[in-house]
């Protein structure tokens, strides 16, 4: 697969707060923004951030990050292929700014830091799945 808009400068940052933890387990979500990252031990990376759409937990920011390289089996092309849906292609990846706001469910698990969370994974929600 490719990288994503490496070279624009198409980042779509949210505002962002403290840390919000939120017990492990599948949440309804909308994807929310994005933004480069540099880690000095895993090198150029990607957060992708999801804002929770319901329960007590609404309108808290759960960030998941991955490689900028996208492939079939990272963190980054499972969660890009999931948003993009029918529009996916590894050779063709679409703006991340044109998914902002497609809604599905997050997976959350514990962070590496204590009392952290993060994303593992997210399923896109179709509107007839939204009907329940």
């Amino acid at each position: 697969m490719a990288d994503f808009h490496e070279d624009s400068d198409d980042d779509f940052t949210v505002e962002y707060q403290e840390q919000f933890y939120v017990p492990p387990g599948w949440y309804a979500a909308e994807f929310a923004g994005f933004s480069k990252t540099d880690h000095p031990e895993y090198g150029p990376g990607l957060r992708l951030d999801f804002r929770l759409l319901k329960k007590k937990y609404d309108g808290a920011i759960i960030p998941g990050t991955g490689k900028r390289k996208a492939t079939a089996k990272n963190f980054t092309g499972r969660v890009l292929k999931e948003l993009a849906g029918a529009k996916w292609d590894p050779k063709n990846i679409p703006r991340l700014s044109s998914l902002v706001g497609t809604r599905g469910e997050i997976e959350v698990v514990d962070g590496t830091h204590e009392g952290t969370c993060k994303v593992k994974n997210f399923k896109r929600v179709t509107e007839d799945d939204d009907e329940d």
